[in-house]
């Protein structure tokens, strides 16, 4: 079944038509598109799209193509049209029937085109399959060879023409579902985001009512405090996706309703790629990128050991519950570097996360802050994670930092989505770093290596974050 022919289809019909017929002197032409088949026995739906030279009570007007009979609610992801044809008769200029072809079977040679004396027919096939049909007569005069030729050469462009009408309005008609989809989706995004703020508002509620009861001298008290840091951790996760949401919003408003003109307006300029030769690459128009996880990083400078404290302490609780031995060492107190200290926080405790989830029961993680690296003219300060855990196959290394992959893992009893690595990765590169990984830990660097594990025989792993050394320090 095919989808109503567009007026730019039509409009190019009646164009093309009114070209050939007035160079051949036809009396009449009319271009149909077959509608649907009922049965392999039955005759087809055929639809008028266009007339020349005018409208009679033999052909139907272009503005008569009956689009309410078409009205699919979906389209196939390919053109798979299963109309086939065997032979065409004709009786006044109007088309009487189409036979259908026993499946399997393709067009005889000599149904390619029709012609009775002064009518011709010839039907509109791509790909073994008949769509449409083109009806020309000239009374009293038979048509010859070569101007059949010239027919059956119209009738292979305006067959091109009609495919790529079809596609063309079947990506559109995808385009829009697309968009009617993902704005509800956004709707029930804000949606569930409005209702997550009021318990989250009520849980730091009730960790400053904890606190406040416990008193700063209780040995709870840190528990309370990790409540509140997490509850923080929480409420800015979902800032940025508010912020992503309004993002995405904004770039579905600015799309077009309708397809634009392939060249712009002459007082409107158009980014371009030029080769090394002057000459014109592409053409582009990007819409503008949503900012990675996190949002748009706020890049100061920041002392790592300060920033990376109050999350090292409330995962030390975390640690001590599932029984792994827990270390932090800080190389040097005055660690300065150039970075977003949210974003910093929230590599490590990803990181911290897996370690937890991975490494095992009575394994140990550790810490080290302040580690030092230059490259070139460049110097880092790194924060290393490593735990003593099964550590991470060599086949899995180079695919680690992959979105959506987790290798071997997603083979194990432990959940995930294969998306904290390619998180952490994101936001090191956005803040001009660099991370490394060892696995088994004993192919790590001895400087970074933690004392009494080198000769452990531990598998385990080690990732080492760096970022930019501070100007100043």
């Amino acid at each position: 079944m095919l989808m109503p022919a567009s007026k730019e289809f039509s409009s190019l019909c009646q164009a093309q038509m009114a070209l050939i017929s007035d160079a051949l002197q036809a009396d009449s032409t009319a271009i149909y598109l077959v509608d649907k088949w009922h049965d392999s026995v039955s005759l087809p739906d055929l639809v008028p799209v266009a007339a020349y030279p005018s409208p009679s009570s033999a052909y139907a007007a272009p503005e008569a193509v009956l689009e309410d009979k078409l009205t699919p609610s979906t389209y196939p992801e390919a053109l798979d049209l299963t109309i086939v044809s065997s032979g065409l008769e004709t009786q006044n200029t109007t088309l009487r029937a189409l036979a259908p072809v026993a499946e399997g079977h393709s067009l005889p040679v000599d149904a390619e085109s029709s012609s009775a004396g002064d009518q011709l027919i010839i039907p509109l096939i791509h790909e073994g399959n008949v769509i449409g049909v083109l009806t020309s007569c000239r009374l009293g005069r038979p048509w010859q060879e070569l101007e059949q030729r010239q027919w059956d050469r119209l009738a292979q462009t305006l067959t091109l023409a009609c495919i790529l009408d079809q596609r063309g309005q079947w990506f559109e008609s995808r385009l829009q579902h697309s968009r009617d989809t993902q704005t509800q989706q956004s709707k029930r995004f804000h949606e569930l985001l409005h209702q997550v703020r009021s318990p989250l508002t009520a849980l730091k509620t009730f960790g400053k009512l904890l606190l406040k009861r416990l008193g700063p001298d209780s040995r709870h008290a840190n528990m309370a405090q990790n409540i509140l840091r997490q509850g923080d951790r929480i409420q800015d996760l979902l800032q940025y996706f508010d912020s992503t949401l309004k993002a995405t919003d904004h770039q579905l408003a600015a799309l077009p309703d309708s397809p634009t003109l392939l060249l712009p307006p002459a007082n409107e300029d158009v980014p371009t790629n030029q080769d090394d030769d002057g000459e014109l690459d592409s053409v582009s128009v990007d819409l503008e990128p949503l900012a990675h996880f996190g949002g748009h990083l706020q890049i100061i400078q920041c002392n790592l050991l300060a920033v990376l404290k109050p999350a090292l302490e409330s995962a030390k609780v975390l640690f001590q519950n599932q029984q792994l031995e827990f270390h932090i060492t800080a190389e040097q107190d005055s660690a300065f570097v150039t970075a977003d200290p949210k974003a910093i926080v929230e590599i490590i405790n990803t990181l911290l996360e897996n370690a937890l989830k991975y490494s095992g029961h009575h394994a140990l993680v550790w810490v080290q802050v302040g580690l030092k690296k230059s490259q070139s003219d460049r110097h880092f300060h790194g924060v290393l994670v490593g735990d003593t855990g099964p550590g991470i196959p060599n086949i899995d290394q180079p695919h680690i930092f992959e979105r959506n992959y987790r290798g071997t893992q997603a083979k194990g009893d432990i959940s995930g989505t294969g998306l904290g690595l390619a998180i952490v990765q994101d936001l090191v590169f956005a803040m001009s770093g660099d991370i490394d990984l060892f696995s088994p830990i004993e192919t790590a660097p001895v400087n970074i290596m933690h004392s009494g594990l080198a000769a452990s025989g531990k598998r385990g792993t080690i990732f080492v974050v760096w970022l930019p050394v501070a100007a100043s320090a």
